[in-house]
């Protein structure tokens, strides 16, 4: 018997004894930013930066000009 053979029988020796991976998959969600105060979702016309519903403040920097946010995502004072 060769090496090669060797190797084969071992590599397929050892995939018989091992399980399957996979199991149960975990469900693809999105993530939601929520005011920790009222648990409203971020609302992007009204700007970001405050809660649309109850007026708490989530940051308290301006937005500056960024890739996808600019000066129009702040809200409103």
């Amino acid at each position: 018997m060769s090496q090669s053979d060797d190797l084969l029988r071992n590599l397929s020796a050892r995939s018989r004894r091992e399980q399957r991976g996979g199991g149960q998959e975990p469900a693809p969600s999105a993530k939601v930013n929520a005011c920790p105060r009222c648990g409203a979702p971020r609302s992007r016309n009204t700007g970001l930066t405050t809660c649309a519903y109850c007026g708490n403040t989530f940051l308290s920097v301006a937005v500056t000009k960024g890739l996808f946010l600019g000066p129009a995502d702040n809200s409103e004072p």
